[in-house]
């Protein structure tokens, strides 16, 4: 077994050493591997190769192959590769999207006020408490005053001196924080969530509520708070592997007396491992075979013979069509059958057909009382069954049935899942 042996660590050199030429970080390339002759089953890195970034992992892996078979079997070689595989997990960086909430500039309608035809105005305890307030408390005083603001913007704005004097009407106020966003003290979200979105309410607060003042609207850009699918980068755990080297094996398959039908087929798969003797065999089928296997070099011979019958019921494939109805006012039940399921005549194998009937006496169409009749069976000799449903004159009436095979060398007794009609109402 070959194992990868990547060596790191720090290494001092002496200031003999210092002139030789290093990389950027530092890291001198001839001592990326030890000059040392590799151990037995050891693997040294090439150069250009990179180092795993992860723990590595070195293994064989196996192969297999599927082979059908038919009733006159089946004899072929088979020709499988084994892969020694290095294989380890590496951290990249990837690009994907996720939904964020943000806040998207759109077309849209405002309304405001218009106050230009009164002077004055800004009468209000809020301003008073602003101008009145401590140097070390205008900003929480100025951010309780307009709404929209907080105290991070607040003393943004007293710094740019934007409210050195109170503003007398609602057009100086608009003004004045539109002025300081165009100055690049706040952001335009800043001037619409003040004078658009809490228009109303600092016009109130503020005292610029004057009679004169009337409402209009207007085009412009709001701002809606959507979710947006936006790009980032994250770290991605990937699983990566190279091929180190590839073994060849062989295997002789021969598979002699399968217990099929001329319609039937077993599937055999057959898996090798490194091992020579690491040969398995899986039938998933009708047979059960006797299995021999030797190894002549480095080619495995596998025998098959098959030794009895897997019987099981028959596939639900078997029915092929069934219907209930009206023929003239004589209700028949119509079986369609798989003739591939039909046994040979001269033998005890039969196909059996197995029914019930249940009816019903309905009311305005609504069915009541259900009973049903007691089962009964008979033969299927050909393709197409046909059944006379007698004494439900009057009533509603469906056809519950299933098949089987009856002695058969092939197949179990077991009858299919039952099935139902669809109902007919004999007059």
């Amino acid at each position: 077994m070959k194992r990868l042996l990547v060596l790191s660590g720090l290494f001092w050199l002496s200031a003999a050493c210092s002139s030789a030429p290093m990389h950027h970080d530092g890291y001198d390339p001839k001592f990326a591997v030890l000059p040392v002759q590799p151990e037995p089953n050891v693997r040294l890195l090439q150069p250009g190769e990179r180092v795993p970034a992860g723990e590595p992992r070195l293994y064989w892996t196996e192969d297999h192959r599927d082979v059908n078979v038919g009733p006159q079997g089946q004899q072929v070689e088979l020709a499988m590769n084994l892969n020694y595989v290095h294989e380890w997990e590496e951290t990249v960086m990837v690009r994907d999207t996720r939904w964020e909430s943000q806040l998207v500039w759109e077309a849209g309608m405002c309304s405001d006020w218009d106050c230009s035809q009164t002077g004055g105005g800004g009468s209000s305890p809020l301003w008073d408490a602003f101008y009145s307030a401590p140097r070390n408390q205008k900003a929480k005083a100025l951010a309780e005053a307009i709404k929209g603001v907080g105290e991070p913007t607040a003393a943004k704005l007293i710094a740019a001196n934007v409210f050195h004097s109170k503003p007398r009407s609602w057009e100086a106020f608009k003004n004045a924080i539109k002025s300081a966003a165009r100055a690049g003290h706040i952001g335009d979200d800043i001037v619409y969530q003040v004078t658009v979105k809490y228009a109303d309410a600092n016009l109130v607060a503020l005292g610029y509520t004057q009679s004169s003042c009337r409402p209009y609207s207007y085009a412009c850009q709001t701002l809606v708070e959507k979710l947006v699918q936006v790009p980032y980068m994250r770290p991605d755990v990937q699983l990566r592997r190279t091929v180190r080297e590839t073994h060849p094996r062989m295997v002789q398959l021969i598979v002699r007396d399968p217990k099929l039908q001329a319609f039937e087929q077993d599937r055999v798969r057959v898996t090798v491992g490194r091992d020579p003797g690491n040969v398995r065999v899986q039938v998933d089928g009708y047979t059960r075979y006797n299995q021999q296997m030797s190894l002549q070099g480095d080619v495995a011979r596998v025998e098959l013979v098959g030794a009895d019958r897997i019987r099981v019921g028959l596939p639900p494939s078997a029915v092929v069509r069934a219907g209930y109805q009206l023929r003239g006012n004589a209700p028949i039940f119509t079986l369609a059958v798989d003739p591939r399921y039909i046994p040979a005549p001269g033998t005890n194998d039969q196909l059996v057909l197995k029914y019930r009937v249940r009816t019903c006496k309905t009311i305005l169409g609504i069915c009541g009382k259900k009973t049903e009749t007691a089962e009964v069976m008979q033969p299927i000799t050909g393709p197409e069954t046909n059944v006379e449903i007698k004494d439900v004159k009057g009533l509603k009436s469906v056809v519950i049935f299933s098949v089987a095979r009856k002695n058969s060398d092939w197949y179990s007794d077991e009858f299919t899942a039952e099935r139902e009609t669809d109902d007919a109402r004999q007059k």
